[in-house]
């Protein structure tokens, strides 16, 4: 071919520019015809317009298998997921690609346990509990194809079907792995088939990939068993298809004999496939379908719980992408529909671990209150809050918060309103119920969180009067740190049979806090924390004092030292306590000075330091406090000052975490903290405490600024210089 003619691959480019460098490494290879080395035939190798048309239709494809993860569930019929999956595919451009291929009748393949493949939807076939299902789907656009396909899990699936449906996406994964440039067609299989044998199954030989692109099926023929160095030489521009079938029993397959499509596993064991379209590149390969969708991507992590994909897409812009050991433990059995008890640390996911499952619960067509999520208090109440109406659009469906200090009359224009989800504390929700705003007949699924706490704050009888309004037939759910005896006996008095879940260990991951007792005396604590400020250029710090009065004066010195501090305690009002936190969350306050009410249910990202400027109560108090900080892995640092009589109940504290704390003592004097006004602070403050910050933390602090005193920095107002 001359130097300057179009290139024979169609780019329009000249031959010298395209794949010149290309056919003549070509030519300079040597093929082994005993190991069935063979070069591609030029038609299958695409140019940049193909493949960015294989590319447009997958992207079609992948919105088509995301609407089946949003439909997928047990009690539907594959012929309605049929359906839509066709109507999806034809208002976006595209053609169902299954739709009439050689006499098959539908727009794309579902195949239900024991059925391998070509599994024909129908009205007679309804999704139940425990199945396994592959969705595969093929759309055409504009003459380009694009295949891939999904498993789904239908609710609590066994723990055998689990592994397969995981060993074969593990294998389907591996293969799209070894499918490099230069290298062989037998080494997608070796990596496929390799894997499958280890995990104890087989794979089927009769069927495999093909080659894809301006044709349903090209070449090549791709096996999902095989020897390295085999086979077709892969080259760039090479676009194919890995979808290896994975039986628990053995490989061997039937073709239903009635309709000639059905492909069944001969001895009627499980069968598991994944399936994606991918391009051989210059360096390695590239997804074109089914990769689009992070979402899908990330069901790896939570592949259990077969949650939305936007759900989790929506998780994963948040920064949660990995489920917790309470999530894994909780969201099949809240799912379920059963009774649970749920005992698991502070800090480790329990809202998300009743949430999810429990908003994916709600009927979005029923306009009336559906679920009841109790907390002790009003800062845990607008947490939880925050996070349902972040995840409940998702769902349709919509959640309101009930709690003191705020316009009753308000509340209950919102309650006409008919929110599916109401999130509120034991006290106001009484309220509501006495001047018949709120009915609570319909609901049948009930979240007591810190229950533990509401015992100690004395609303367990208020929670009795709740619990005796709601449907008799109902799945009550209690999430809490510790489960004092008596919130037992409730539990027990109220549940059927409840599910007991209990995660083992302290209630913060101590081993990521930096824990340190410092010797004070009590008129040196000021000087000391202002010191440690200065030392340690905290990101966020929250600083714990015994009483109302206390946070006021701390609050007071810190403001007039020049932090950007503010307080959160019983004294304020609702509105002050919301804007507090707010602009804490939001770093535009340092310092966060306050009473206990801070230590339980509250997440704030980001909090480095945490000080117990007075000494906490109990060893859960002390393990609530510091595990403000240290939270998802990160590293924090909580620092207790001890006076001289506290040292017993600081032994006390340490025996009851079942650690010993480092103690240090003051090696600085106490006036070189009285005199932090002449210390020259750093100015870049903001960039120092990024980079100390956690990864995860994108927001900057303020920098210090050290007439916020004058204006009573961080209290809108409040002049705090008339407290004293």
């Amino acid at each position: 071919m001359n130097r300057n003619e179009p290139c024979w691959c169609g780019s329009g480019k000249k031959y010298k520019h395209c794949h010149l460098a290309f056919d003549e490494r070509l030519d300079g290879m040597t093929f082994d015809v005993f190991k069935g080395q063979v070069r591609p035939p030029r038609k299958i190798i695409n140019n940049e317009a193909d493949i960015e048309g294989i590319r447009a239709a997958g992207v079609i494809n992948d919105g088509a298998l995301d609407l089946m993860a949003e439909m997928v569930r047990p009690g539907i019929d594959t012929e309605t997921l049929d359906r839509a999956a066709g109507d999806y595919i034809t208002s976006h451009g595209g053609v169902a690609a299954c739709l009439h291929y050689e006499g098959y009748p539908k727009n794309v393949c579902i195949s239900v346990n024991d059925v391998v493949c070509h599994g024909i939807p129908s009205s007679d076939t309804i999704l139940k509990e425990g199945d396994i299902v592959n969705i595969d789907i093929t759309t055409i656009l504009h003459g380009y194809f694009a295949d891939a396909s999904r498993m789904f899990m239908m609710g609590e699936v066994s723990p055998e079907a689990q592994r397969l449906v995981r060993v074969a996406r593990e294998c389907m994964e591996l293969g799209i792995a070894a499918a490099r440039p230069w290298h062989y067609l037998g080494d997608i299989g070796a990596a496929c088939g390799g894997h499958a044998h280890e995990n104890g199954y087989s794979v089927v030989t009769r069927l495999g990939g093909h080659g894809v692109g301006k044709e349903f099926h090209l070449e090549p023929f791709v096996p999902h068993v095989g020897e390295v160095n085999t086979g077709m030489l892969l080259v760039p521009g090479m676009t194919l298809t890995v979808e290896p079938m994975i039986n628990e029993g053995t490989h061997k397959v039937t073709i239903d004999a009635v309709d000639g499509w059905t492909v069944r596993t001969k001895d009627h064991k499980l069968s598991a496939q994944w399936e994606k379209t991918i391009l051989i590149t210059e360096t390695g390969t590239e997804v074109l379908s089914s990769s689009l969708s992070p979402a899908v991507e990330l069901m790896r992590n939570f592949s259990d719980f077969h949650l939305r994909p936007d759900v989790i897409l929506l998780l994963h812009r948040q920064g949660i992408d990995q489920a917790t050991p309470v999530q894994e433990a909780a969201i099949p059995v809240v799912r379920s529909g059963r009774d649970a008890i749920v005992q698991a640390p502070t800090g480790t996911g329990k809202t998300l671990a009743f949430l999810l499952p429990l908003l994916e619960r709600l009927k979005p067509n029923v306009m009336a209150a559906q679920a009841l999520i109790v907390t002790p208090t009003r800062e845990l109440t607008l947490q939880i809050t925050r996070v349902a109406n972040a995840l409940a659009p998702v769902y349709g469906v919509r959640a309101l918060a009930l709690y003191g200090g705020q316009d009753i009359e308000r509340q209950k224009e919102k309650i006409h309103r008919h929110p599916q989800l109401i999130i509120g504390t034991p006290g106001r929700l009484l309220d509501h119920l006495r001047h018949h705003t709120l009915l609570l007949g319909t609901v049948n699924k009930v979240v007591l969180d810190e229950a533990d706490e509401m015992m100690k704050l004395g609303f367990i009888e208020d929670v009795e009067t709740l619990l005796k309004e709601l449907a008799r037939d109902r799945q009550l759910l209690l999430f809490s740190a510790t489960i004092p005896e008596r919130v037992r006996k409730l539990a027990h008095r109220f549940m059927t049979r409840p599910e007991e879940i209990k995660i083992e260990g302290a209630q913060v991951p101590l081993d990521t806090i930096r824990q340190v007792t410092i010797a004070v005396k009590e008129a040196e604590k000021i000087d000391r924390l202002s010191l440690i400020i200065n030392e340690t250029q905290p990101y966020l710090m929250m600083v714990f004092c015994a009483t109302r009065e206390k946070v006021r004066r701390v609050t007071y010195e810190m403001i007039h030292r020049g932090y950007l501090a503010d307080e959160l305690s019983g004294d304020l009002t609702q509105t002050q306590r919301a804007l507090v936190l707010r602009r804490f969350r939001q770093a535009e306050l340092q310092i966060l000075v306050t009473t206990d009410i801070a230590a339980r249910g509250l997440d704030i990202e980001g909090v480095t330091h945490v000080v117990n400027y007075d000494l906490p109560r109990t060893a859960e108090d002390y393990i609530h406090r510091i595990g403000r900080t240290g939270r998802a892995g990160r590293e924090g640092e909580a620092v207790t000052f001890v006076t001289d009589r506290q040292y017993e109940s600081m032994r006390r504290i340490e025996a009851g975490i079942r650690a010993r704390i480092t103690r240090r003592r003051s090696t600085r004097s106490t006036e070189k903290a009285r005199g932090h006004r002449e210390i020259e602070v750093i100015r870049h403050r903001g960039e120092e405490a990024r980079q100390k910050s956690p990864a995860k933390c994108k927001r900057t602090p303020a920098p210090v600024n050290r007439s916020a005193n004058r204006k009573g920095a961080g209290h809108k107002g409040r002049n705090l210089r008339r407290r004293r």
